[in-house]
Parts: C-alpha cells; sequence; structure tokens
C-alpha cells in the first residue's frame, strides 16, 4: 500500500471557541478500499513540523484535502497556521520529489505556491457538475467552491487538464514536478466517482 500524508481542515466550535482538525471519515474509507495507508496529520502552527513529518513518517505522496479559504481571499484565515504549513509541506514534497495532489482548496493552494492566484467565481456549488477533460471527453462530478482559477490567473508552471463549461479551470498539473489539482472532492458521491479515483491512484503510481 502507498502511504499517503493526509492533511486537515480546521474548524471552529462555537459553544467555546475551541478550534479543531477534521477530516471526513470517508478519506479514510475510500483511500483504504484504494490501496493507501493514510498518515493523517494535524495542523501543526509550528512550520518546521512540517520537514519532521516528511522526513520522518515514511509517506510516499501528499494529499491536501479540501475545507476553509485561503488567506489571499479575505485578507484573514480562520486557520491561517494551515496555509502556512502546508505552504512548507509543498516545499518539502517537491524538494524530495514526491507527488502532491491537491484537491479543491488544495489545488488553490498549490496554483498559488507556483505563482497563480484566484478569482471568484459564481454557480460552482453542484452535487453534480460537468467538467471536460483534456482529451475531449466529458465527466460529471461534484463542485463546492467560490474561488477558482482561469487562463488568467493560472500559475505559469501549471497547466490545465480539466475545465468545467463556463471555462473554470477544475484540474490542473506542474510542468515538471509530479504535482496535480482537481476542484472536485474525490470523496463525496458523484456519477464519475470510480473515474476519479482511478486518476488519483495512477497519479500516486
Amino acid at each position: 500500500m502507498i502511504n499517503l500524508a493526509v492533511t486537515q481542515s480546521v474548524a471552529m466550535v462555537d459553544a467555546n471557541q475551541e478550534q479543531i482538525d477534521r477530516l471526513d471519515p470517508q478519506w479514510l474509507t475510500h483511500l483504504q478500499q484504494h490501496g493507501f495507508e493514510p498518515t493523517v496529520l494535524p495542523n501543526f502552527r509550528c512550520v518546521h513540523e512540517a520537514q519532521l513529518c516528511i522526513a520522518q513518517l515514511n509517506v510516499q505522496g501528499l494529499l491536501l484535502t479540501g475545507g476553509n479559504d485561503l488567506m489571499s481571499t479575505q485578507g484573514q484565515s480562520v486557520c491561517w497556521w494551515r496555509d502556512q504549513f502546508e505552504t512548507q509541506l509543498i516545499d518539502h514534497a517537491t524538494q524530495a520529489g514526491m507527488p502532491v495532489l491537491g484537491i479543491c482548496r488544495g489545488m488553490q493552494l498549490l496554483n498559488e505556491y507556483f505563482g497563480g492566484s484566484l478569482t471568484a467565481v459564481e454557480n460552482h456549488v453542484h452535487k453534480e457538475q460537468a467538467v471536460i477533460i483534456k482529451e475531449g471527453s466529458k465527466k460529471r462530478v461534484n463542485a463546492y467552491h467560490h474561488w477558482g482559477i482561469n487562463g488568467q490567473t493560472l500559475a505559469p508552471e501549471m497547466m490545465p487538464w480539466a475545465w468545467s463549461e463556463d471555462g473554470v479551470i477544475k484540474g490542473i498539473c506542474h510542468r515538471t514536478h509530479a504535482v496535480m489539482g482537481m476542484m472536485w472532492h474525490p470523496e463525496r458521491a458523484h456519477p464519475d466517482q470510480t473515474w476519479t479515483w482511478q486518476v488519483v491512484r495512477e497519479f500516486f503510481a
């Protein structure tokens, strides 16, 4: 099995303003079903812990999950330390030649990391949405985001491989590094979920 480092989102518990890490359990179910051994990472506030995670946990890949807006989209974030921690994870993973997959927010962070930016998008919250794949096929996936990437905001080092019908970029990959992103959620139900997990398996193979 391939051991993957898996990040988590941050949630605020309203009753006492406690900030907690969280991960949809469907991630663990699907990852294990598809040949992965997930190592779930806490959101360390001390960024040097990122290097220890990559160096000492014997992981073969990095999965940046969704949830939470990036600081760049609102000038502040309930989880600014997650942005910093995951940026350090990308640093160490790419230096080690380790594959990195970003899901939704994770793809947005990868685009920013390599010099791109985000733009506000409308009508991209759906349980089912069509995406056009580079080779010309069309797939039905999900969409849960208000920020996106287009041709003007795509990082120079990135190439698109999937688009929505209104032109929003839904999938990106790096020109030289083993880095890929998709804006839909493999862990959540959608018509072409089997195909999506095939893409994930092939990427980390």
